[in-house]
């Protein structure tokens, strides 16, 4: 998993700011993470 974007104050709430995450992930990575755990 890979960070993608880095969103600085795009939330408000109660008077404060918050930055947002947007995380990426290959097809082959999500694919190799399901098998992970189907077998434990």
């Amino acid at each position: 998993m890979q960070l993608e974007a880095n969103i600085r104050k795009v939330r408000y709430y109660e008077g404060v700011y918050y930055d947002s995450i947007r995380m990426g992930m290959l097809r082959e990575e999500w694919d190799a993470q399901k098998e992970c755990f189907i077998t434990e």
